[in-house]
């Protein structure tokens, strides 16, 4: 999704910054904005919830999901495409087991992760970039 179209979920909204903003967190009773909204390097979004709230249960109070906050192209997640071979990828569930993102090693050393993407799994066990 779009800056624009997570930020509208979301109650009080303040610009702080140059793609940084904040606001009520509703997963808990805030009377002063304690979630922090910005746009990462990649063109995800990050939030932050300075009572310590989880993401997951912020998402969950708007009905948004993980994959919500990575920038989309019709509906495909459009993450940052590894420079290198793959070489191991490392799978993180929820609670629930439900495979919420992977992370990636790879040739030459270096790590990258993305939502659950079936596609780089498939890339490590046929070999393919």
């Amino acid at each position: 999704m779009r800056p624009d179209e997570i930020i509208r979920h979301f109650e009080n909204i303040e610009e702080t910054g140059q793609d940084k903003w904040t606001a009520r967190c509703p997963n808990h009773e805030d009377r002063k904005n304690s979630l922090s909204i910005s746009i990462g390097d990649d063109s995800r979004i990050l939030l932050y919830c300075h009572a310590s709230c989880a993401t997951s249960d912020v998402l969950r109070a708007v009905g948004l999901k993980a994959r919500d906050l990575f920038a989309d192209s019709g509906g495909k997640v459009n993450a940052t495409k590894p420079k290198g071979k793959i070489v191991a990828s490392y799978d993180y569930h929820d609670a629930g087991g439900n495979l919420v993102y992977q992370a990636v090693r790879l040739k030459p050393k270096e790590c990258s992760t993305a939502p659950a993407r079936r596609q780089w799994r498939l890339a490590l066990e046929h070999g393919r970039r």
